[in-house]
């Protein structure tokens, strides 16, 4: 049985009998090797935004590469000024649109999540519509200033 795609735990086990203590060890590893993980790098996770919380004039970066297997991966770094880089987000957006808009709505969330304020560029090489949409963005942002290369022109 399938709950929106998703298998349920009644597919692999008959809930009216009791574990085997094999299964039983195995999960209990597999639970503790999970939340150790979890755990590591949550705490990465807090040292780094303690870092964006306290610091200004950062930089974010974007850029767009295909994958052999035609994916678009985007990647958003925050750069600062002690030239710490920080991958903030590596995201598959395959399947989303690439209009000027959806990618200055990326933008956006992260100028939302970490401050717009503490931002003083943003960098990027994907072309004129995307450079002005992060010209609009710099009314949000309170003086970030647009760095955008465009190679065609």
């Amino acid at each position: 049985m399938k709950i929106n795609g998703q298998l349920i735990l009644n597919e692999f086990h008959d809930k009216d009998q009791p574990l085997s203590k094999g299964k039983s060890d195995r999960i209990d590893k597999a639970l503790m090797r999970f939340f150790i993980c979890c755990e590591e790098l949550g705490y990465v996770n807090s040292k780094v935004l303690r870092e964006l919380e306290a610091t200004k004039n950062l930089t974010l970066t974007l850029n767009r590469w295909s994958s052999l297997n035609h994916l678009s991966i985007w990647n958003f770094t925050i750069l600062t000024p002690t030239n710490k880089e920080y991958i903030y987000q590596l995201l598959d957006l395959s399947s989303n649109s690439h209009t000027g808009e959806f990618i200055a709505e990326k933008i956006e969330d992260i100028l939302i999540r970490v401050g717009a304020k503490k931002f003083s560029a943003i960098v990027s090489d994907n072309g004129a519509k995307l450079r002005e949409l992060i010209k609009s963005i710099n009314v949000k942002g309170d003086g970030i200033v647009p760095f955008c290369k465009i190679r065609w022109t």
